[in-house]
Protein backbone atom coordinates (compact mmCIF):
# COMPACT_ATOMS: atom_id res chain seq x y z
CA UNK A 1 0.00 0.00 0.00
CA UNK A 2 2.91 2.39 0.56
CA UNK A 3 3.93 2.10 -3.11
CA UNK A 4 0.32 2.63 -4.18
CA UNK A 5 0.03 5.71 -1.93
CA UNK A 6 3.29 7.09 -3.28
CA UNK A 7 2.03 6.61 -6.84
CA UNK A 8 -1.22 8.39 -6.04
CA UNK A 9 0.70 11.25 -4.46
CA UNK A 10 2.69 11.70 -7.67
CA UNK A 11 -0.52 11.90 -9.71
CA UNK A 12 -2.15 14.41 -7.39
CA UNK A 13 0.94 16.63 -7.33
CA UNK A 14 0.63 17.01 -11.11
CA UNK A 15 -3.17 17.39 -11.30
CA UNK A 16 -5.43 20.00 -9.76
CA UNK A 17 -8.55 18.09 -8.82
CA UNK A 18 -9.88 20.65 -6.36
CA UNK A 19 -13.65 20.88 -6.65
CA UNK A 20 -13.72 17.90 -9.04
CA UNK A 21 -15.75 14.91 -7.91
CA UNK A 22 -13.61 11.80 -7.54
CA UNK A 23 -15.22 8.42 -8.07
CA UNK A 24 -13.33 5.15 -7.68
CA UNK A 25 -14.23 1.93 -9.45
CA UNK A 26 -12.04 -1.11 -9.75
CA UNK A 27 -12.09 -4.77 -10.62
CA UNK A 28 -9.39 -7.01 -9.32
CA UNK A 29 -8.60 -10.49 -8.17
CA UNK A 30 -6.58 -9.04 -5.32
CA UNK A 31 -7.09 -6.34 -2.72
CA UNK A 32 -9.88 -4.03 -3.84
CA UNK A 33 -9.86 -0.37 -2.84
CA UNK A 34 -8.09 -0.92 0.52
CA UNK A 35 -7.10 2.53 1.87
CA UNK A 36 -7.15 4.26 -1.52
CA UNK A 37 -10.20 6.37 -0.67
CA UNK A 38 -8.59 7.64 2.54
CA UNK A 39 -5.33 8.37 0.73
CA UNK A 40 -7.06 10.36 -2.01
CA UNK A 41 -9.14 12.31 0.51
CA UNK A 42 -5.96 13.28 2.34
CA UNK A 43 -4.28 14.37 -0.91
CA UNK A 44 -7.29 16.21 -2.39
CA UNK A 45 -9.17 17.61 0.58
CA UNK A 46 -11.19 20.08 -1.52
CA UNK A 47 -12.44 17.42 -3.94
CA UNK A 48 -15.74 15.74 -3.11
CA UNK A 49 -15.49 11.97 -3.07
CA UNK A 50 -18.24 9.55 -4.04
CA UNK A 51 -18.30 6.12 -2.41
CA UNK A 52 -16.31 3.84 -4.68
CA UNK A 53 -17.21 0.39 -5.93
CA UNK A 54 -14.99 -2.67 -5.97
CA UNK A 55 -15.98 -5.76 -7.93
CA UNK A 56 -13.86 -8.85 -7.42
CA UNK A 57 -12.74 -10.65 -10.55
CA UNK A 58 -14.59 -13.78 -9.47
CA UNK A 59 -17.87 -11.87 -9.08
CA UNK A 60 -17.58 -9.67 -12.17
CA UNK A 61 -20.01 -11.65 -14.32
CA UNK A 62 -22.69 -11.42 -11.64
CA UNK A 63 -22.06 -7.76 -10.78
CA UNK A 64 -24.10 -6.11 -13.54
CA UNK A 65 -27.01 -5.19 -11.30
CA UNK A 66 -24.67 -3.94 -8.55
CA UNK A 67 -22.83 -1.71 -11.01
CA UNK A 68 -26.08 -0.33 -12.47
CA UNK A 69 -27.40 0.39 -8.97
CA UNK A 70 -24.13 2.11 -7.97
CA UNK A 71 -24.11 4.25 -11.13
CA UNK A 72 -27.68 5.34 -10.47
CA UNK A 73 -26.75 6.26 -6.88
CA UNK A 74 -23.84 8.47 -7.93
CA UNK A 75 -25.58 10.33 -10.76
Amino acid sequence: DTDRSRGLGDVYKRQDLSNKTITLFCTSDESGLSDTEKTIQALEQSAPMVKGLYVSKSASKEATSDVKEWVNEIK
